[in-house]
């Protein structure tokens, strides 16, 4: 998972903090009840090569429990790697559609 400035930022990591280590924390953090949401969203952008969206509760260095947004799309898989193209976003209970509401 490659993090930009814009994803550190908003997940408040140490700019200076490698992919790996981004990686771990941000998959720590995520709510115990949503992991399996979460691997079973990327296991679908890769068996069905096609964009794949989920929104879970992730907690926040700074802020606590928020909602996250992650949406993705696998770009190559090899026998060492798996890449994936896309987003994470930090959205407010309140603005979730029907589609989006994690209960």
């Amino acid at each position: 998972m490659v993090f930009d400035p814009a994803m550190v930022q908003l997940l408040a990591f140490p700019e200076e903090a490698p992919a790996t280590e981004c990686f771990e924390v941000w998959r720590q953090r995520i709510s115990p009840e949503s992991v399996g949401m979460v691997r079973q969203a990327f296991a679908d952008m890769s068996r069905t090569d096609q964009a794949v969206r989920v929104v879970f509760p992730w907690r926040h260095p700074e802020k606590g429990m928020i909602m996250l947004r992650l949406s993705g799309i696998l770009v190559e898989e090899t026998a060492s790697e798996i890449r994936y193209k896309g987003y994470c976003r930090e959205i407010s209970q309140t603005s979730l559609s029907g589609a989006d509401r994690v209960e």
